[in-house]
């Protein structure tokens, strides 16, 4: 339904009733306006005084917010239970609406769009042109150029996880830097996989049998020293943990990662809505 700004205005005004009836058609009118109203939403959220109104325009964002991880929760269960695998970029997106509602999600297909064309315009300048070199170009484009590096000061700040924060602040936690080097690994044809090592995230090449590690700038890392890593932190090493792990894995660890950053910054909402997320699915940890 689209409401004019006059009945947005309306609805605003009549937050603060406390007549159930009335808060009830409030919430329900506001929320048939689509997503599109969520900047309205917030800025109203951040204003007004009666804590009523506030109350009822919570209510009315967080059905918004909750909608994208419910879809996620059924892609996942569907890829599941079919033996198939979800669209990891659509899934951090979905991810990235219920964090960060008010963010224009299609600004990042749009920015690594932009990253593979400046990859492939360093490519071509390299000699010789093989896997090694495109990882380069990669490297240097989102590394040296963009000037992504790891969140050692901000790692459970919420905003090193989801996308769209990590492209502003340029900073990431590992696993958030790793999904975007495989998104963009992606667009220019690098086979790449994610790697779920105990308490870090890396990524994988098959084809020059590297660690590729992006929250330390790319450096690349072999079979050995990831289980000196391991074994570093205490924890008994196995092969299992250098396989590369699927989609729906990756996006159940970030979610996981994600109940953890919001609790400790007591967004108590937040984190009991993606604890609820996770009990629909099953295992992860923290990286």
């Amino acid at each position: 339904m689209t409401l004019t700004d006059q009945d947005i205005d309306i609805c605003f005004r009549l937050a603060d009733d406390p007549d159930e009836t009335v808060s009830e058609a409030v919430i329900d009118r506001l929320f048939s306006a689509g997503p599109g109203i969520i900047p309205r939403l917030d800025a109203f959220i951040r204003t007004v005084e009666s804590p009523v109104a506030r109350e009822h325009c919570t209510t009315v964002l967080r059905r918004f917010r909750i909608e994208p991880l419910m879809d996620l929760i059924e892609q996942i269960r569907e890829a599941r239970a079919t033996g198939t695998d979800i669209d990891l970029e659509n899934g951090v997106v979905l991810l990235n609406m219920f964090g960060r509602p008010c963010d224009d999600v299609s600004t990042v297909r749009t920015y690594l769009d932009s990253l593979a064309l400046r990859c492939h315009a360093a490519f071509i300048k390299h000699f010789p042109a093989n896997d090694l070199t495109q990882v380069m170009s990669l490297h240097q484009i989102l590394f040296e150029e963009e000037g992504f590096h790891g969140a050692e000061h901000r790692y459970y700040d919420p905003d090193s996880s989801y996308l769209t924060s990590v492209i502003r602040n340029r900073t990431g936690i590992p696993i958030a830097l790793s999904v975007l080097y495989l998104l963009l690994a992606d667009r220019i044809g690098l086979e790449m996989k994610g790697i779920g090592m105990p308490m870090h995230f890396l990524v994988y090449s098959p084809v020059l049998d590297v660690f590729p590690d992006p929250f330390h700038g790319g450096i690349f890392l072999t079979h050995d020293e990831c289980k000196a890593f391991v074994a570093r932190s205490g924890i008994t090493f196995n092969d299992a943990m250098i396989r590369p792990i699927d989609h729906c894995t990756i996006v159940e660890r970030m979610v996981r990662n994600l109940a953890y950053a919001h609790g400790s910054v007591l967004d108590l909402w937040e984190a009991q809505a993606l604890g609820t997320f996770l009990r629909e699915i099953s295992g992860g940890d923290r990286s």
